[in-house]
C-alpha cells in the first residue's frame, strides 16, 4: 500500500510521496487509535464477583516444579 501511494504514476503509483503517504498513515492510524479509545469496543468486559464487587479470584496456579515460584538464582534439587 505504502509503495503504491509513493510511488510515481511511471511505476504505476499514485505519486504521493514519502512524506504524503507518510502522513495519510500517521492520519489513520491516529483515527484508529482515536476511535477505539473513544468507544473502547477493542477491551474485553470483566465479570465483577457479587459478593466483593470487585474481579474474581483467580484459580490457583499450580507450579510444575513443586509449590514454588521459579527464582532466578536458586538451584532446585
Amino acid at each position: 500500500m505504502g509503495d503504491y501511494l509513493s510511488q510515481s504514476r511511471d511505476d504505476g503509483g499514485l505519486a504521493l510521496g514519502t512524506v504524503g503517504t507518510s502522513v495519510i498513515f500517521l492520519l489513520a492510524i491516529s483515527g484508529a487509535v482515536i476511535s477505539l479509545t473513544r468507544t473502547k469496543v477493542d477491551q474485553a468486559e470483566v465479570q465483577l464477583d457479587a459478593s466483593t464487587g470487585g474481579p474474581p479470584e483467580a484459580a490457583p496456579h499450580h507450579h510444575p516444579h513443586g509449590s514454588r515460584p521459579f527464582e532466578p538464582g536458586i538451584e532446585v534439587e
